[in-house]
C-alpha cells in the first residue's frame, strides 16, 4: 500500500510538472478576472464612502445656513433660537438614524432641545428625521402667521434650507440601504475560491517547498482586499474605517452654543426650554438650561 501511494504521488507530481504551463495559463486567466472584479468593487466601495462624507458635509452646510437665515429673518429671537436648535437636533437625529441607535441616545442628546411631548412624538415616529423636518416646517408656519418673519422671500429661503436638509437625508438613507448586487458578490467569491485552490498547483514546480508559504500570503492579501471593500460599503457604522459623523455633528453644536448662551442671557428662550428657564429664574440661575445643554453629550465614545 505504501508503495502504491508513493507511486501515485510521484505520478501526480510528474503530471503537474508536465502541465505546468497549462496551469499557469489557467491561473493567470482567473487572476485577471478576479483582480478586475476586486478593483471594481474596491473603487465602488471607496466611492460610496467618499460620497457619504460629502453628503454629510452638505447636511451640515444646510443646517448652518438654516441657523444663520433664521437669525436674520425672524424678528422674535426666541423663535430664531428654537429653529437653530431644531436644526442642530435634526443633524444629530440623522446621525442616530444612520447608525440605528437606541432610543436612549435620542433621549440623552435631545432632552434639552425638545419638550417631553415632542420627544415622545419623535420616538414614536418611524422616520424620525422627517418628523423633525415637519416640526421645523410647523414652527416656521406659526411664526409666519404671527408676523414674526420679516418678509415672504426670507421665509422661502428658510424653507429651501429645510428642503435641502430633507433631500440630503434621503440621499444618505439611499446610500445606506442600497445593497451590492448579490450575484456579483457570489460570483466573485466563487472565482476567488477556485483561483486560490489551483494556485498552489501552478506554483509548485517553481517554488517546491516554499509553495504553501507564498500561496497563503497571496490568499491573505486577496481576502483582506475583499474585507476592505466590505467595510467601506456602509460608511456610517462605528468601525475604524467608518466616517466620524459624530465628530462632524459637534461643529454646528459649538457654533450655536455661544449665540444660544447670549440669547438665554437676553431672556429669549425657546419654547422647549421655558419650563427649565422658569425654574432657573426662581433659583437665581438663569443659565441653568444653557449649562445643561453645554454638558449634553455630543458624541459616541469611540
Amino acid at each position: 500500500d505504501d508503495d502504491f501511494l508513493w507511486a501515485s504521488a510521484n505520478l501526480a507530481m510528474e503530471h503537474v510538472c508536465n502541465s505546468h504551463y497549462l496551469m499557469q495559463g489557467a491561473t493567470g486567466f482567473l487572476a485577471s478576472g478576479l483582480f478586475l472584479m476586486l478593483s471594481l468593487r474596491l473603487n465602488r466601495s471607496y466611492a460610496r464612502w467618499w460620497e457619504g462624507g460629502q453628503l454629510y458635509g452638505d447636511l451640515l452646510s444646510a443646517s448652518r445656513n438654516l441657523m444663520l437665515t433664521a437669525q436674520l429673518s425672524i424678528t422674535d429671537k426666541s423663535v430664531a433660537a428654537e429653529v437653530s436648535m431644531l436644526a442642530y437636533a435634526y443633524v444629530r437625529c440623522v446621525e442616530f438614524h444612520l447608525r440605528q441607535a437606541e432610543d436612549g441616545r435620542y433621549v440623552e442628546v435631545l432632552r434639552c432641545l425638545l419638550s417631553e411631548p415632542q420627544l415622545e412624538a419623535l420616538l414614536a415616529s418611524p422616520q424620525r428625521p422627517l418628523w423633525l423636518a415637519q416640526h421645523l416646517t410647523s414652527t416656521m408656519s406659526r411664526a409666519y402667521d404671527k408676523n414674526q418673519v420679516k418678509n415672504v422671500r426670507l421665509l422661502v429661503s428658510i424653507m429651501a434650507d429645510i428642503a435641502a436638509l430633507v433631500k440630503t437625508t434621503q440621499h444618505l438613507h439611499r446610500l445606506q440601504s442600497l445593497p451590492e448586487p448579490w450575484s456579483y458578490q457570489r460570483h466573485m467569491h466563487f472565482t476567488t475560491q477556485v483561483w486560490l485552490s489551483i494556485l498552489p498547483l501552478a506554483l509548485l514546480p517553481s517554488l517546491h517547498v516554499a509553495t504553501p508559504v507564498l500561496a497563503t500570503a497571496i490568499g491573505f492579501v486577496v481576502y483582506k482586499l475583499d474585507d476592505i471593500s466590505l467595510e467601506l460599503v456602509n460608511p456610517f457604522g462605528l468601525d475604524r474605517s467608518d466616517l466620524g459623523i459624530c465628530l462632524f455633528g459637534e461643529m454646528p453644536y459649538c457654533r450655536i452654543r455661544s449665540p444660544w448662551s447670549r440669547l438665554m442671557c437676553g431672556s429669549a428662550i425657546a419654547p422647549g426650554l421655558r419650563t427649565e428657564a422658569r425654574l432657573g429664574k426662581r433659583s437665581g440661575k438663569l443659565g441653568a438650561a444653557s449649562r445643561r445643554m453645554t454638558d449634553s453629550p455630543c458624541c459616541f465614545d469611540l
